[in-house]
Formats: C-alpha cells, structure tokens, sequence
C-alpha cells in the first residue's frame, strides 16, 4: 500500500522523537501535519535610539476618529482598524503589509530608569540604570531558551568600524549575565555563513581560527591534571566553550544546503563606512539566518546617539544631537541644512524601510499553508521610549506578523497614558511581553518587575486581550 508524504513525515516524527528533532525535521512535520501551533516560531526585535515618538507612527486622522468615538487621546482605551486607516507617511514602506502591522500606544514602561536609555529594562521590563548590571532575563533571551537554535540569540549591534563583538546593553539570559552582539557585518556573516559559503580568504581564516582551538583544547587537556582545583574549574569552563564553537559548526555543516540557498551575498556594504549600509547588511544577515534556520531569535540594535548617518545627509550631527535639535534648534543649531524633526523623520523612515524590507524578505518563502512571516513577531521599539530623554510614561511598539494566528493583527491599539496614574485601562511593557510569551505557547508566571505607576489590582502578567487572538 502507498503512503502518503504526510503520513511518512507523521511517522518519522514519532519515531525520531519530539526532542531529538532537528529544526528541519520539526519544520515538514508541521507542514505535514498543517497544524499551526507546530509550526516554527520566529522573533525579531528591532531596537533604536533616540525615542519612537507617538505622533511619527500615528495613522493620519485618528485623533479625529477617537473624537468621534467618544475618546479622548492619550486618557482612553482606544482600538481601530488599519484597513480604515492611512498610514503616516513615515510608515508607508509598511502599506503592502498593513493586514499584519500592529501599533501600539501608551503603555506605561515607569520600572525603568535612565537620561537616554533604559539599558537592559526595555526588553527586560525591570530597573536598570545605564551603569549597571542586569537584574533579569530580556525577552529575546527567554524566547532564545525556549526555542533553541545554532545561534539560539542572535544579536547585530551598529557601531564604529573596526570593532567586532560588542554589549550594547540591551539583551541578557540573566542577573549579571548579558548576551553579546556582533558590531561587524563581515566578521558575523563569516561565523555565520562562511564555513559554508564564505570565499577563499574567509576560508583560510576559518581554518586558522579552528587551529587555534585546537592547540588550546590540547594545551587545556595537558595542564588540566596539575592545577588546583579552581583553576582547573575555569579551564573546564575555556573547553566547555570551545566545544560548544565546534558543535555548532558541525551543525552548521549539517545545515549547507540550507545556508547556500538562503544566505546573503557579502557585497560592498558589509565593509562599507557608511551606518545605513552596516545597518542593511546586518538586517540582510537577520532575515538569512531566519530563513536558514541558524536562529530563530534575533535583535538588532539599530543605532546608536553617538551615530552620524552621513548615508541620510546627516554627517554634521551625532543622532543625540539631532535629539535636542528637535525641540531646542537655538542650543543645538543643525549643520546639515536640514531641521532637527527633519532629520530624525529620515532615521525614521529609514528604519520602517529596512523593517519593511525584512518582512517581505520572510513573506516571500512559502511555509505551511502560508510563508514565514505568519509564523513570525517582527517588533520595533526604542530603547528610550516615546522620546529622546526618556520618561518611560509612553513606551510604544510597532509590530509585525502574528506567530501563526495567535496574535491580532492590522490594529491600531491606544492605552490611556502615563499622566493617568488612576485610569483602570493602563497597561505596562509586562503586559505586552506576557502577550508575546502567550502568543509563542511559553507563558511564565512572572516576567520583569511591577510597574507601580499602575493601580495595585492590574494584573501585569496578564496578556493584553486587545492583542491575543
């Protein structure tokens, strides 16, 4: 008797073993099954500075439309349809994908703190100065747990040329515990794709690289009877490392196929001095390693104050400076012949352009009845909130994708504001992270801390039920 594909894929499934499973096999198992919350999911955060400020992502019109609905903004729950809604014009890379788009006002982010920044808090949602350590895990480093990979957090930092792996101080798996992040494109698309693909000199440099482990495995293993006890606890920790580098190329290895299919071309921006070309090689490497399987979990931070975007006819201002040309142009004169709103509107647009570029990139791969971006969260946020110095009152989020239907999409979503300390309708980050963790099918009983602007009987480990599906 002839069997059907699916029920070959059901088979060896079941006979694998769900925890055994390579990323491939669970992925044609869900196809086979076409059972959603098999699926793979997928998580992008998109970090920025300098503010996304409320009124450069409102849709044109809706304050109008709260009017009319008997609302008042920034003091009212308010929901609307985008479908109904034209976009801001900063926003019109995302029109194409507007049945997928969320935006989401006016929840509160007061456990924070911080002049420019709320450090490892943004993702986090708990207290951290720009000086200290994390007290937590951010939610791309639970998600990175929970849905393990070859790179099970992937980050890609922008900053100056020359520097390879960096802590911007946004991801961490813990208190004191903070995840890296690659500053160079091209040293990231050599650990990530050039075993594979990579050309002759990238080759040669693999190669030594991994002759040089080597001696220090062997010298590690010489020297290791002999020491006392604690040093031969922080040498097992070097070998440890060093075997966790060399399991991940043999998965990578397991992967080529995959990866020579799906990996980005290393053209000129990735050594390029220009941000907005570093910026669109990293989001170039996020979109392949999703595709590739090589993470399901990554962030990019996607500036930062001290950044010049020559690439955007801003070289004479730092980003911070633009910050405070905005709203004080007297103290803060522009040298670009342009405003201080005009320029953070280019930073702007650029960013929903590349956010845009990095959905249709996953929309354009079939997956299931549907392709990758519907089994995928892509969220835009600010590290600093709603503004370049941060008051933490109104942290919003731009979204896209809706992890395999658990989550609504095509919302406008507004939660009364900070000032509205007795507003039963308030909501805080917490709330939108335990969404997310819900929409993944990993809740946890707590994430982050309490935000106490809030009243007491708000339960913030609640999902927002405006956003679940």
């Amino acid at each position: 008797m002839l069997i059907s594909r699916r029920e070959v894929l059901k088979r060896v499934a079941f006979t694998a073993g769900a925890g055994a499973l390579s990323p491939m096999l669970i992925n044609l198992q869900a196809q086979a099954s076409g059972e959603a919350e098999l699926m793979p999911k997928r998580f992008v955060f998109l970090v920025r500075s300098n503010g996304l400020r409320p009124y450069g992502i409102d849709p044109v019109g809706i304050v109008d439309r709260m009017t009319a609905a008997g609302k008042r903004q920034h003091q009212s729950l308010y929901t609307d349809e985008l479908s109904e809604l034209e976009l801001h014009e900063d926003l019109k890379a995302l029109d194409p994908l507007k049945p997928r788009l969320n935006i989401i006002q006016g929840l509160s982010a007061a456990m924070n703190v911080g002049a420019h920044t709320g450090s490892y808090g943004a993702l986090g949602a708990f207290r951290c100065s720009e000086a200290e350590s994390p007290t937590g895990a951010t939610i791309d480093a639970v998600l990175a747990e929970a849905f393990p990979s070859i790179f099970s957090h992937l980050g890609l930092a922008m900053d100056a040329p020359g520097r390879h792996i960096m802590n911007p101080r946004l991801s961490s798996a813990g208190a004191n515990n903070p995840l890296s992040y690659y500053a160079d494109p091209m040293g990231a698309y050599k650990d990530l794709f050039g075993s594979v693909l990579g050309g002759e000199k990238i080759q040669k440099q693999i190669a030594m690289d991994r002759s040089l482990l080597d001696f220090v495995k062997d010298d590690i293993k010489r020297v290791e009877k002999e020491l006392p006890a604690s040093e031969r606890e922080k040498l097992g920790h070097y070998l440890g490392a060093y075997e966790s580098m060399r399991e991940r190329e043999v998965k990578i290895q397991e992967r080529a196929d995959a990866i020579r299919r799906g990996a980005p071309k290393a053209d000129d921006k990735y050594a390029s001095e220009l941000g907005v070309d570093r910026l669109e090689a990293h989001m170039d490497m996020a979109a392949a390693a999703l595709i590739t399987g090589l993470s399901q979990v990554v962030t990019v931070r996607m500036d930062h104050l001290g950044h010049h975007y020559k690439g955007l006819g801003m070289g004479g201002l730092s980003l911070h400076g633009y910050g405070h040309n905005e709203t004080d142009a007297g103290r803060h004169p522009t040298v670009d012949e342009i405003t201080g709103e005009e320029g953070i509107r280019r930073v702007r647009r650029c960013h929903f352009q590349m956010m845009a570029a990095l959905a249709e990139k996953l929309d354009a791969v079939p997956e299931g009845g549907g392709t990758m971006l519907d089994n995928t969260l892509i969220v835009m946020l600010s590290e600093s909130g709603d503004a370049h110095h941060c008051s933490f009152g109104t942290f919003p989020f731009v979204t896209l994708g809706g992890l395999g239907g658990a989550l609504k999409t095509g919302r406008y979503i507004q939660y009364p504001a900070g000032r509205n300390a007795s507003n039963n309708d308030r909501r805080s980050i917490t709330n939108f992270y335990h969404s997310v963790l819900h929409a993944a099918g990993k809740p946890m009983q707590r994430f982050g801390t309490r935000d106490n602007s809030l009243l007491a009987d708000i339960d913030q480990t609640a999902p927002l039920p405006e956003l679940m599906a």
